[in-house]
């Protein structure tokens, strides 16, 4: 959901996230601000486990 809020994904485009697989438990996912804006640069990362 907070994909949904920070990046303005449609419903649609959301549900094409949960399809992907779940969300690991303590996975990191990170964003930067590049010109005003969030972009995604890590997502359900789980390597420093």
């Amino acid at each position: 959901m907070l994909r949904r809020l920070i990046e303005g994904l449609s419903w649609q485009e959301l549900g094409d996230v949960v399809q992907a697989g779940p969300v690991a438990n303590a996975s990191v996912t990170r964003w930067r601000q590049t010109e005003g804006r969030l972009q995604l640069i890590d997502y359900n990362r789980t390597d420093h486990l």
